[in-house]
């Protein structure tokens, strides 16, 4: 295909080719050594009933595109190995599109940190895959990334009808490594892949410098990691999601998600039973220290050992709920949300049924507004989308289980660097039910009322402000 010469019975071909198998063919090519790709070709398997398996043979990498346009459709490509990109590398601008591919057992076996991508690597250029399927991959070093896929920096990646599944890596992206790449999902599925133990980031996707990650609807569910059990964003990256559902992702650290220092976008996502679990647990669906907006969506039955049983903000990272419900879930302190230093909006939408030693619905420690009023929406919260109407926000029905002193907060628990502002607000029906019995019916409790400043202008059923002097 490379010289357009006549080759055994094909006749001599002019410009981009095309490449295809005899109807009703099967079988596995094992490759030598690996194919090298140096024209515009197609490589359709599609006729031969898309029985055809490519195969390293567990000893070479099965492709590389090398500048040209390259589409394989129906395939299998497996047991390919290299140090980068076991079963596909791309390279000097290529351009790699895939169709109902199948990617399994595909090894990157380098041994540094801007090595993986166990059946795909991405050095430069571009890649496209369409109803495939990647499928117990792997970056097998300590050091390994990206499962299933890496992309370098200035990449460009986008996976559409997809689902990755039983990929690992070593270090970091289970499944995806987005080395400050532009990376865009849609419709695409994650599941049961492993982000490695140390340090063990994203168990699905992993971003690493100023990338960019945007996501539309798709699942991720069942995946594992040290600091986000689903995805990982790096401060300096941009992730926006739209109508992705994360359920059953396990971490320490951000059951689900984990923003380190970035902008993370979450518009109608929803988090069910998640899990930040061990002596770091923290942020059962979410744990920030950048910058997070939430719009619509619902965190239900997260929970952490520490720290935001649907979400938790560290230092002074930031959090805009809009519109947003969290319900049942469950941590140590803030059972729906703890928020640290940095600021916390909260604009209608429901928090309900969670339960932490304190703070069952809120807990925080620097400023804190909620309201039903979208005037409060940071102006610069979300350039594009669209946002609801403001409601009556409701915090309903949570409980603060501590029985020592200095514990309570049913509703709300703020610490004395607190400055809470409620308005058109309803709280209702919150309890704290320690032992000690001290903040029964309380929806707010502050700690050092001197250094409190507290205004409301809100219904509240049941409730008492509480505050506890030490």
């Amino acid at each position: 295909a490379d010289t357009d010469a006549a080759v055994d019975g094909c006749t001599a071909g002019s410009g981009a080719d095309t490449v295809v198998f005899a109807t009703g063919l099967a079988g596995t090519v094992t490759v030598g050594s690996s194919i090298t790709i140096r024209t515009n070709v197609v490589i359709d398997g599609a006729v031969g009933g898309g029985a055809i398996v490519v195969s390293g043979g567990g000893q070479s990498r099965v492709f590389v595109v090398d500048q040209r346009i390259v589409v394989l459709r129906s395939l299998t490509v497996r047991d390919g190995f290299a140090p980068s990109g076991g079963g596909v590398l791309v390279v000097d601008g290529g351009s790699l599109t895939t169709e109902l591919v199948t990617f399994a057992d595909n090894v990157a076996a380098g041994n540094e940190a801007t090595q993986g991508g166990g059946a795909v690597f991405v050095l430069e250029g571009t890649a496209a895959f369409r109803d495939g399927a990647f499928t117990g991959n792997t970056a097998s070093t300590g050091l390994g990334s990206g499962g299933a896929v890496a992309q370098a920096p200035g990449t460009t990646v986008t996976f559409t009808r997809c689902t990755l599944s039983g990929n690992t890596a070593g270090r970091a992206g289970g499944a995806i490594e987005n080395q400050a790449g532009t990376l865009t999902l849609i419709r695409t599925d994650f599941s049961g892949n492993d982000a490695g133990a140390r340090p063990g980031n994203g168990g699905a996707v992993h971003v690493t410098g100023a990338g960019t990650v945007t996501a539309d609807r798709g699942t991720v569910s069942d995946n594992v990691a040290r600091e986000g059990g689903g995805f990982w964003n790096a401060e300096g990256a941009e992730m926006t999601l739209s109508g992705t559902a994360f359920t059953g992702n396990v971490a320490e650290e951000g059951g689900a998600l984990y923003n380190d220092g970035g902008t993370l976008m979450l518009v109608g996502v929803t988090a069910t039973g998640n899990t930040a679990e061990g002596d770091d647990g923290a942020g059962g669906a979410v744990w920030s220290d950048g910058r997070l907006a939430v719009v619509g969506g619902t965190f239900d039955q997260n929970t952490t050992t520490g720290p935001g049983g649907a979400i938790a903000t560290d230092g002074e990272g930031t959090v805009v709920l809009v519109e947003a419900v969290l319900r049942a879930n469950a941590a140590a302190t803030g059972g729906g949300l703890h928020a640290d230093r940095g600021r916390a909006v909260v604009i209608g939408g429901s928090i309900l049924e969670n339960t932490a030693a304190d703070g069952g619905g809120i807990w925080a420690a620097g400023p804190l507004t909620v309201s039903g009023s979208r005037g409060d929406i940071p102006e610069d919260l979300a350039p594009g989308v669209p946002l609801p109407e403001a409601t009556e926000p409701r915090l309903t029905s949570n409980t603060a289980t501590g029985a020592a002193v200095g514990q309570g907060g049913g509703g709300l628990f703020l610490r004395r660097t607190s400055e809470a502002t409620l308005s058109d607000a309803r709280i209702s029906t919150n309890a704290a039910s320690g032992a000690a019995g001290t903040f029964s019916n309380s929806s707010v409790t502050t700690s050092h009322r001197s250094a409190n400043a507290f205004s409301a202008s809100a219904s509240c059923q049941s409730a008492l402000i509480y505050s506890l002097h030490t």
